[in-house]
């Protein structure tokens, strides 16, 4: 049976919507299986203690303070208490999870943690903060539409 360009290119979208449709439902299942792992984290302990803050899986909700983005990678400030100084340091990818987070919403992370992060800032402070690798993210609350959400 020969098949024309047209019905070719047919059969391929809808193999590959199928694909698709087939990895973001296991994609689904999966992080449903992890989120049922998941237990609080509690800031305070995970500042304290970097080795009793890796390779658990935890949850927490809080109020992004930060966004940086590279190609598809983020790193996100989210800060249990509002304070600016006091946040996770949350990683995770644009194929981990296709929602965009602003500065100012309130949101829920599920993820792996891994410790501690060190880093330099642009002012040349070094800045630790419990980190943790993200595969679920909910928004619980946008941020305000008034508030420049840029950083």
């Amino acid at each position: 049976m020969l098949l024309t360009a047209t019905a070719l290119a047919a059969a391929l979208l809808i193999a590959f919507g199928l694909y698709s449709y087939i990895s973001g439902t296991r994609l689904q299942r999966e992080n449903e299986s992890k989120k049922a792992l998941c237990t609080p984290a509690d800031y305070a302990a995970a500042v304290a203690d970097a080795d009793g803050f890796k390779d658990t899986y935890v949850y927490f909700t809080g109020t992004v303070m930060g966004v940086q983005t590279e190609k598809s990678t983020y790193n996100v400030r989210v800060s249990p208490d509002g304070e600016d100084a006091h946040y996770y340091y949350v990683a995770y990818t644009s194929n981990q999870i296709p929602t965009e987070v602003e500065i100012g919403d309130k949101v829920t992370y599920w993820a792996k943690s891994g410790g501690h992060y060190t880093y330099e800032t642009l002012t040349g402070d070094t800045v630790t903060a419990p980190l943790a690798y993200a595969f679920a993210v909910e928004i619980l609350e946008e941020a305000p539409e008034s508030e420049n959400n840029t950083q």
